[in-house]
């Protein structure tokens, strides 16, 4: 059975509240079998346990008895006296036998088996034994004993031992015990159901909170990413279940969020150097114009293409690395070396603006070396671009105890707001877009610089100070660290 969506009812064996309710309707259908075969084991044994008690008692009785006839004739002669005191016609017999088994003197109709007779009398001075067969139907238990005749009496002359047997019909019992199970068995079918529905109905209220889970996760659509679930009332186990809902939920929103700014930024990066394509071309097309004139126009166009291509190229490289298909050539070199490289390629700018570039500390590091110089490259770039003429971009590198590797680069400036440090790493994003400078950028750098450490499993910061130091810090970690 499946709902209105086609997924699984709640009476399907695929739901959780079908499946709970019927292992509890299970279980608790075996526990009472088993507490009703006890029962009834208990109750049978409880009665024939009595059953032989009664029966010992009156052996015990006729034993007593036999002492005081002093023959046999004269037993037959007196076997009302004899049967009287402890005699049930309707449900006992009593069996006199002598040495050989054969029956002397019987209360009623009574075929004890011949095996049973014979074989306890063949064993002289045996104590009592308890013996159960059946004999037309009838379901039987007796208790067998010697006795001996004679022994109290003056007139005997001498004691003639013989085989009792004490009989005791138990058909009524055993019918009582029939209907008891047919009873048990009314109870127990009736029981089953009774605590099926119950386990049904536990299961379905204990598991409401996840009804709740799906309905909500049912009602989130893209624009409703800032709704979460109510745990207040929930269970413990559903309580980590939703809060991991809900951080999951957070985690989609952050990233749709990103996702929309990162799509309005890139339609917004992409407007301006097409206009910038189409206006130069627009014009030149306007009208015949000399060689030189389209010559300039196809230069023009040629920067912004180029702008447009290293753009591409950013985009592809971070969609590579968010997907983890850029496959790293791992090798261990100098971090110090790179960073000269870098500082020797930057040094024209770095004069042009009157910046100098000082680098300290040196350390070995186990990475890509080529996406170690694009990292290096980009902050390199913005070190220099940002920095005030005049002043130095320090660059540090200090190995950790932890055998990973620290790298900072530092410049003077106007720094950081506060509010736009978290963001410096997303894509796009500028702190000032006004400024004349902001063209010069795609805004890509500092994410790819972030992109690269992470595939490292390293991590690149940013902290600045007002009117005073910025820095960018990259933390290599320790080779034996490194994500495989």
């Amino acid at each position: 059975m499946a709902d209105a969506r086609g997924r699984p009812g709640w009476l399907s064996w695929n739901s959780l509240t079908a499946r709970l309710g019927a292992l509890f309707a299970l279980l608790s259908a075996a526990l009472l079998a088993v507490v009703g075969l006890m029962l009834v084991h208990a109750l049978e044994a409880e009665l024939r346990s009595r059953d032989i008690a009664e029966l010992t008692a009156k052996t015990a009785q006729l034993r007593e008895a036999l002492g005081d006839f002093e023959s046999v004739p004269a037993l037959r002669a007196r076997q009302d006296d004899f049967f009287g005191a402890v005699y049930d016609r309707e449900r006992q017999a009593i069996v006199v036998a002598d040495r050989a088994g054969r029956a002397l003197l019987v209360s009623r109709e009574l075929m004890v088996p011949r095996e049973l007779l014979t074989g306890f009398a063949g064993q002289p001075g045996r104590g009592p034994q308890a013996v159960d067969w059946t004999q037309n139907g009838d379901d039987w238990c007796a208790v067998l004993a010697w006795g001996t005749l004679g022994q109290r009496s003056i007139a005997s002359a001498a004691a003639t031992p013989v085989v009792l047997v004490v009989a005791l019909n138990r058909s009524s019992t055993n019918l009582m015990l029939d209907q008891f199970y047919r009873q048990l068995i009314l109870l127990l079918a009736g029981g089953g159901l009774v605590t099926s529905a119950i386990g049904f109905a536990v299961a379905w209220h204990g598991l409401r909170p996840l009804r709740q889970i799906d309905a909500t996760a049912s009602a989130i659509t893209a624009d409703r990413l800032a709704e979460r679930l109510d745990l207040a009332r929930a269970p413990a186990e559903v309580q980590r279940l939703g809060a991991s809902f809900n951080a999951m939920l957070a985690r989609l929103h952050e990233s749709f969020r990103r996702l929309s700014e990162f799509s309005s930024d890139l339609a917004h990066e992409l407007r301006t150097p097409l206009n910038n394509l189409l206006g130069q071309t627009h014009v030149a097309l306007s009208r015949p114009r000399a060689p030189r004139d389209y010559q300039d126009v196809l230069e023009s166009n040629a920067e912004e293409l180029e702008r447009l291509r290293k753009m591409t190229e950013d985009m592809l490289f971070l969609a590579k690395a968010d997907e983890a298909r850029t496959r790293l050539d791992w090798q261990t070199f100098q971090l110090r070396h790179e960073v000269d490289k870098v500082a020797e390629y930057f040094a024209v700018v770095a004069e042009d603006r009157a910046v100098r570039v000082e680098v300290t500390g040196a350390a070995p590091v186990h990475a890509d070396r080529r996406l170690v110089q694009r990292a290096l490259n980009n902050l390199f770039a913005n070190a220099v671009r940002h920095a005030p003429p005049g002043t130095p971009v320090r660059v540090r590198i200090d190995p950790g105890d932890d055998g990973g590797v620290r790298l900072a680069i530092a410049n003077a400036g106007p720094g950081i707001a506060p509010e736009h440090l978290p963001r410096v790493f997303d894509r796009f994003f500028r702190t000032d877009p006004s400024r004349p400078d902001s063209a010069e950028s795609s805004g890509l750098g500092l994410a790819i610089v972030q992109s690269i450490m992470r595939m490292h499993g390293g991590l690149a910061s940013a902290a600045s100070e007002a009117d005073g130091l910025t820095t960018f810090t990259l933390r290599f970690p320790a080779a034996s660290a490194h994500p495989r």
